[in-house]
């Protein structure tokens, strides 16, 4: 039998061969070099010379067949030390339907001789497993954690991951055994509506099979009257609609029929308020279609000018009307002020061509008049280089280089990377001198570590002090939202929005939707970067597009919407600062 592997012990210290059949070769190799040496012993070289020259060659042969066995050694050190475990336990809501392994668990290592310490670190609805796994790491410490992973608030467990391997610490996730099926039902769908209106309706099904998908009875009721009955698998469910002729509270039941351990989870109630539909004056002095359309969803009036009474209405519609022909004004800014609707459909009677410049109207409006001067903008991106980015890293250089790209020299412009820390690639600088030097940093970015893109956004932060500006954040969007959406959200307190840009194969949307909508700004999948070009392209990287381009799906006047109208012409109109941009031109203005 050969050898796969030979050691042997000199007191604290094991020498081995990893590779042993290697030293077979060296045999050969002696009687090859000796072969080659003295043959024919003739020449000019003596027997003194020839026999130094075969030893230094044996000499030779010998390391390197020793090299190719694979030398190792192992050296034993003992230190003392307290042994220990600390048991970390999740018993939120979520873990509930699970069975219980941690005390067996506690007993089966204390069985080996090792103490345990048993911590309970969740408890409810309340689950920050990230910040308790921080709180319990010591260096060379152990922790066992016995969770679903499910984390409500908190730092996430990557960057508690990334903590324990700066400690040096060891840390064990042992999940849960789901015996049982644990199944729950639930309604979306709007709670507010108007009468008349057509509304669409989700009962979703969801939980737990250990053993499969499974089949579930789903009942749908409204206001009592019995409306959907189907069999859905465990995780199907049902759509419907529904239009409410009646105002008032109306009741939608879900109920499944289901033999699990909570009961309470078989039923869901949504309550649905309906109201009339809300009034609208319509002021213009010419016929569109755009009134027709109105008339669809609301109880509309309509008038050649805004009059002294606007109490009965909740939102006021101006088309393609000249300023002097608005009427009362100040009734008008007064209903604004008070929290009233205010639609400016243009046209050629109306913003440049209406004399809307310097006016109470222009006042109103989140736009002015005429072309507006190029601004600087203060611009830091935030790229994500920690593990999860890193198949698709390539991609995300490619995406954060094309971004780059559609950003006008005025602006100002710096490089933020992170995973679980966040540290300076380009200073804020002008980006019309520095656009290859920036573009090189990015290039040389490499990826590595846990993803907390709250970090990163805090990064961002850092870099823009006490400006204003726009963080351009480029992610797969792997981590929890709630970290970094809390911080978006202080950006969009202190007027810094966060414009999201997907990237990787598959981005997690809906997390970089959330933390872009906390700050106020937009979502962008990584073929949409052109669309910078019309917020921050400036005079010299001017937008071409085809038709009417939608800025900003994330707000809810655009969420949904396709565009298929193509106007010949458009006002000429600019953007104030920290309107929101929602729809552009083919030449990309507002």
């Amino acid at each position: 039998m050969v050898l796969l592997a030979w050691t042997t012990e000199l007191g604290d210290i094991t020498l081995g061969l990893s590779r042993p059949v290697f030293l077979v070769a060296f045999p050969v190799a002696v009687v090859l070099i000796w072969y080659l040496i003295f043959r024919g012993a003739n020449g000019t070289a003596g027997t003194r010379s020839r026999r130094l020259l075969f030893a230094s060659r044996l000499f030779v042969a010998l390391l390197l067949v020793v090299a190719a066995a694979g030398p190792y050694t192992i050296t034993t050190r003992e230190t003392d030390g307290d042994p220990r475990v600390t048991l970390l336990v999740d018993e939120s809501d979520s873990m509930t339907v699970s069975s219980s392994i941690a005390e067996q668990l506690a007993e089966d290592i204390e069985d080996e001789g090792i103490p345990v310490t048993v911590s309970t670190i969740a408890r409810g609805d309340e689950s920050a497993l990230g910040e308790a796994l921080a709180a319990n790491l010591r260096p060379e410490g152990t922790v066992v954690l016995v969770s679903d992973g499910r984390v409500t608030r908190g730092r996430s467990l990557g960057s508690a991951a990334s903590l324990a391997s700066d400690l040096n610490a060891t840390v064990s996730a042992v999940p849960p055994t789901t015996s049982d099926p644990e199944q729950y039902v639930s309604v979306s769908g709007p709670s507010k509506t108007s009468v008349g209106v057509d509304n669409a309706f989700l009962a979703q099904v969801s939980g737990v099979s250990p053993d499969g998908p499974s089949d579930v009875e789903l009942v749908v009721e409204i206001d009592g009257e019995e409306v959907a009955r189907e069999t859905v698998q465990s995780s199907g469910g049902i759509q419907f609609t529904r239009t409410f002729n009646s105002t008032g509270v109306h009741r939608i039941t879900a109920r499944i029929d289901s033999d699990d351990q909570f009961d309470r989870n078989d039923v869901f109630r949504k309550t649905v308020r309906v109201v009339e539909p809300p009034k609208v004056l319509y002021v213009s002095r010419s016929a569109y279609p755009f009134r027709s359309y109105l008339s669809e969803l609301y109880e509309v009036d309509t008038a050649d000018q805004v009059p002294s009474d606007l109490s009965r209405y909740h939102a006021v519609v101006l088309q393609d009307v000249h300023q002097d022909d608005v009427g009362d004004v100040d009734t008008l800014q007064r209903f604004v002020i008070d929290g009233g609707g205010l639609l400016v459909v243009g046209g050629r009677n109306s913003f440049e061509n209406g004399e809307y410049d310097g006016s109470s109207l222009a006042s109103m409006l989140p736009v002015t008049t005429g072309e507006g001067a190029s601004q600087s903008t203060n611009l830091v991106f935030a790229i994500d280089v920690s593990g999860s980015a890193e198949s698709g890293m390539r991609v995300q250089k490619s995406v954060a280089l094309n971004a780059l790209d559609q950003l006008g020299d005025e602006n100002q412009v710096g490089i933020v990377g992170f995973n679980y820390r966040a540290y300076e690639v380009s200073p804020l600088r002008p980006i019309g001198p520095n656009r290859e030097s920036t573009a090189d940093l990015i290039r040389r970015l490499e990826s590595g570590g846990a993803t907390d893109i709250a970090v990163g956004l805090r990064g961002a932060e850092q870099q823009l002090g006490e400006r204003r500006g726009t963080v351009i954040l480029i992610s797969d969007g792997q981590d929890r939202f709630e970290d970094a959406a809390t911080v978006a959200d202080q950006l969009g307190r202190d007027g810094v929005r966060v414009i999201a840009i997907g990237t990787g194969p598959n981005p997690n949307e809906k997390t970089l939707r959330e933390i872009a909508r906390a700050s106020g700004g937009s979502y962008l999948r990584a073929d949409e970067t052109n669309r910078l070009r019309i917020l921050f392209g400036g005079a010299d990287r001017q937008y071409a597009g085809d038709g009417l381009t939608i800025v900003d799906q994330n707000d809810f006047v655009t969420a949904g919407v396709e565009l298929t109208a193509n106007p010949g012409n458009v006002n000429d109109v600019s953007m104030r600062r920290g309107a929101n941009f929602l729809v552009a031109a083919d030449d990309g203005t507002p």
